[in-house]
């Protein structure tokens, strides 16, 4: 489902860059803004949305001569995202999680909603629901005023929800679907947090990544948040890695949906560096060993595609 923002979407957005425009001030690096997302049209609209409500508080950064380049991955390769297609142990180890007796006895408590979801989309019996097209599918209708299909009621489409959070709140309790779902990406945002921090340069770089929910939820799971409905990343939501230094050390603060959180294994909000580091480094995993763990290359292929990618 490719979808596109509305109208309250794109002004969710706007607005968002305009708070954290703001916040940050009018020293920002222009020449050090790197700006990434996935290839869908909905993720691309985001990233202009809140671009738009950023820059316009920048005022260094209206030269007319300002050109921003935006990498767009291509979801057959991307890893801001568990990417079953490039990593076909993810979906082995899902199969192996719903052989787990705690997984058959959590969803044994939805049979009747699973039923209704059957019979609503007229799906066969047989069909193997997959939560996450039919939760899409229902939080698009609610977004419209839409009622849930008939045979379904309200609390059905809150069971789906709460089945299909409690899921990913399973998965990332595994270490090692973390580490293929997301721990590329962390990877690289860490070395590029370095690098940039490293510099003697008083204006600050921005980097911006647009992605889903499901860049968002392994996220928090490597931080030691965990998932509720409370928790869930609804839409707009962000995670802020804010690097700052007192010309001794470094520390990061991470907010989530605007808010300071506390990262598993640091003593206050604000994480040393190193703390922040030991934190995530069980779920770092570089992109050769990456591939080596996921067996790339049994998908008829997409080996050759991404050992040309990691070459670049």
């Amino acid at each position: 489902m490719q979808g596109q923002l509305t109208e309250t979407g794109i002004r969710q957005h706007v607005e968002l860059g305009s708070r954290y425009g703001r916040r940050i001030g009018q020293n920002v690096d222009c020449r050090n803004i790197k700006l990434e997302t996935t290839d869908r049209p909905r993720t691309i609209q985001s990233m202009e949305s809140f671009m738009t409500g950023f820059l316009g508080t920048q005022s260094q950064c209206t030269s007319p001569n300002l050109i921003l380049k935006v990498a767009t991955q291509e979801t057959s390769v991307g890893d801001m995202h568990a990417n079953f297609a490039a990593c076909p142990v993810l979906p082995e180890m899902l199969v192996k999680f719903s052989d787990d007796q705690e997984w058959k006895d959590e969803h044994a408590k939805y049979a009747d909603v699973f039923q209704r979801v059957l019979d609503a989309f007229e799906l066969p019996p047989t069909t193997n629901v997959e939560l996450w097209q039919i939760a899409d599918v229902l939080v698009c209708r609610a977004s419209r005023g839409i009622a849930p299909p008939p045979g379904m009621t309200e609390d059905d489409v809150e069971a789906i929800n709460t089945i299909y959070i409690w899921e990913y709140e399973y998965t990332n309790r595994h270490k090692k679907y973390l580490q293929l779902s997301i721990g590329t990406f962390l990877d690289r945002m860490l070395e590029e947090m370095d690098a940039t921090t490293r510099s003697n340069d008083t204006m600050v770089p921005f980097h911006l990544y647009s992605g889903h929910d499901t860049t968002l939820a392994p996220l928090l799971g490597t931080l030691g948040i965990e998932l509720n409905m409370d928790t869930w990343p609804i839409y707009a939501s962000n995670i802020h890695f804010q690097v700052l230094s007192d010309g001794n050390q470094r520390y990061i603060g991470v907010e989530y949906m605007e808010k300071p959180i506390r990262v598993k294994g640091c003593a206050d909000v604000i994480c040393t560096w190193d703390e922040f580091v030991q934190t995530v480094s069980p779920y770092l995993i570089s992109f050769s060993d990456w591939q080596h763990e996921c067996h790339v290359g049994r998908t008829r292929g997409l080996g050759a595609h991404l050992k040309d990618r990691a070459k670049k």
